[in-house]
């Protein structure tokens, strides 16, 4: 798993902007959507809870905390296309996790990666990134879960109630943990995505969002780079992913993520991942 947030940027609000400041000197400002605002100021409000600042923009990003439905304020102005499909992209990853911490239907969740399995790389400059195969395999009930992991050549399996302690919790870290990478590709991706058309996923009615960071020009570029400076390591993503038409949850995805860090090294990754009936 590569993304974290770069240990030299400081972020800080200012109203309807954010500010990042880099250990260069470099400052960036820009305009926020009400969605992202709301994510910064969760992850501010959970640093107290001492968690990394990996865990805490993942755990943002994924909607691990439960949100209060959104209004927009008298002043605020009407939303942007592109800030709509931003903001449904940055969301789809959070309704497909709503939906699997409280299952209200059966429905089958698969997910297959390729990703650095080598918990001493980047951060160790002797180590090298070893690539090996993430897999998960759910299946959910209401109420319920079961699911069967493999990350490289470990695998485990699970079976939880909701309401059964710490099973329940437990089966919950192992989805977020495949999700995560997804998490932060989807949200660099977003700001460059582009509408593809409409259709199905496994009888669900879905439209298709394609992006590619390497591409994006113009207020796209700056929204791309705005996010990548939040990050370290991940650097473009290229990709599709289908949202649910009625409610905006994540069907279907295939991402390839770029990788490279202060040394020079790079490596990629990439996620799958399906909901079925």
């Amino acid at each position: 798993m590569g993304p974290l947030l770069a240990k030299e940027t400081r972020i800080s609000l200012q109203g309807e902007r954010v500010l990042l400041n880099s250990s260069s000197g470099r400052s960036q400002v820009a305009s926020l959507t009400f969605h992202w605002r709301k994510m910064l100021i969760s992850m501010f409000a959970d640093a107290r809870l001492r968690l990394s600042p990996f865990l805490v923009l993942a755990l943002v990003l994924v909607g691990c905390k439960s949100q209060q439905p959104q209004t927009a304020s008298p002043t605020e102005e009407e939303p942007s296309i592109s800030q709509v499909k931003e903001k449904r992209l940055t969301r789809c990853v959070q309704v497909l996790v709503e939906s699997m911490k409280n299952p209200q239907q059966s429905f089958h969740f698969s997910f297959k990666g390729q990703e650095n399995l080598n918990p001493r790389f980047p951060k160790e400059t002797s180590a090298k990134p070893d690539i090996g195969p993430v897999v998960l395999q759910a299946d959910f009930t209401p109420g319920a879960v079961r699911l069967v992991s493999t990350r490289g050549k470990l695998k485990t399996e699970q079976k939880a109630r909701k309401g059964e302690e710490p099973a329940w919790s437990l089966a919950q870290l192992d989805l977020l943990s495949a999700l995560a990478s997804t998490s932060f590709a989807m949200a660099l991706g977003s700001s460059a995505a582009q509408t593809a058309g409409n259709g199905n996923v496994a009888g669900f009615p879905a439209e298709e969002f394609k992006f590619d960071t390497k591409t994006a020009t113009g207020a796209e570029a700056v929204g791309v780079q705005m996010t990548r400076s939040m990050l370290t390591h991940l650097k473009d993503v290229e990709g599709s992913a289908w949202l649910a038409t009625d409610t905006g949850r994540l069907l279907k995805f295939n991402i390839d993520a770029d990788y490279a860090d202060s040394h020079g090294r790079t490596w990629k990754e990439r996620y799958e991942g399906e909901v079925a009936p």
